[in-house]
């Protein structure tokens, strides 16, 4: 890869960066017809000279405690409650992420719902996956042509975001 010449006739060589040698490398396992399938990429990570290799976990014992936990993760973030609000029942997560745990932790709803300080955290988790979706949203529909309505949902979200931060202060 090149760039632009530097002075007189000289050319520069680009660095590519680990995260597009690893998009590389990924590009690679892809099939005859372009799909690219979780498996091919663990079966190309296995070789220990492809750059893949370092970003998987190969001890046994660690790889299934973390199976573990991802099980775990999911049957916790699968708990419902309900709740009801006005004339509706409405079903909430009976545990969200806490918002003051670095490693994976988990609270109930209704004990954050009861601290200020950890509801705006919590909300505002939530509003910054939301506004992560919208924009990943929005930059596939400008790719397929159908991002208008997208950018109006990002600026809600921005608003949204706002109104929060104003109403914990």
């Amino acid at each position: 890869m090149s760039k632009k010449p530097k002075g007189k006739g000289t050319w520069a060589k680009a660095r590519v960066t680990k995260k597009q040698q690893i998009a590389n490398a990924i590009a690679a396992c892809r099939d005859a017809r372009g799909i690219i399938r979780p498996k091919d990429v663990v079966a190309a990570a296995r070789d220990p000279d492809n750059i893949l290799h370092g970003e998987f976990e190969w001890n046994e014992d660690k790889l299934v405690q973390q199976a573990l936990e991802l099980r775990a993760a999911e049957l916790i973030r699968q708990c419902r409650s309900i709740i009801q609000y006005e004339e509706r029942e409405l079903i909430f997560p009976t545990y969200v992420s806490h918002p003051r745990e670095v490693d994976r932790a988990y609270a109930e709803t209704v004990s954050i719902a009861r601290n200020a300080g950890l509801k705006k955290l919590a909300l505002e988790a939530e509003l910054a996956r939301i506004k992560a979706a919208i924009k990943r949203a929005t930059a596939l529909a400008m790719v397929f042509g159908l991002h208008q309505k997208f950018e109006m949902m990002l600026q809600d979200i921005i608003d949204i975001e706002v109104e929060v931060a104003q109403a914990a202060e």
